[in-house]
């Protein structure tokens, strides 16, 4: 099943929606992980966030989380998640933080890329972090479906904020 690519309206945010301005992340110390003791894994990342959602935290503390992970963590040929792909969903989230905004899901790929979602308000909107399919996906429940490429991600989300709502 294809996506078709579709040009995004530029959002119009209420007021109240503003992004979180910055986050970044700090590489823990080789002995505070595991793996990296016995000279396995990747580093261990942690994202820092000044200014947050309250979701916010949560989804950076998954993010740093998935850095933890080695070669074949899903039982298979699975990469280590790389660390450009955590600083690039870290950034993305950054931007998108809105108040009132639901929480995304936060997943890895088997590529070593991030993927973050959000499955609310009759919408499917993934953001694929990932050197083999990078991209916005959307696609609601009439059956329409966009693709974007991750430029757009930040307005994807804009434009859909009054759907990706907390209830």
């Amino acid at each position: 099943m294809g996506y078709a690519v579709s040009p995004l309206i530029p959002p119009v945010l209420p007021p109240e929606a503003q992004p979180v301005r910055s986050a970044r992340i700090e590489v823990l110390a080789p002995q505070q992980s595991a793996l990296a003791d016995r000279g396995e894994g990747p580093a261990v990342y942690m994202v820092v966030a000044p200014e947050a959602s309250p979701w916010y935290r949560a989804a950076l503390d998954r993010i740093s989380d998935l850095t933890a992970l080695a070669v074949g963590w899903n039982g298979y040929d699975a990469r280590e998640i790389k660390a450009d792909m955590v600083i690039d969903a870290a950034a993305f989230l950054a931007k998108v933080a809105f108040p009132g905004i639901a929480p995304p899901s936060i997943t890895p790929l088997a590529d070593g890329g991030v993927q973050v979602e959000w499955h609310r308000g009759g919408l499917d909107i993934e953001i694929a972090f990932s050197d083999d399919e990078p991209g916005v996906f959307i696609e609601d429940r009439q059956g329409s479906e966009i693709e974007l490429p991750l430029t757009e991600a930040v307005s994807a989300i804009a434009s859909y904020w009054s759907r990706l709502q907390e209830t």
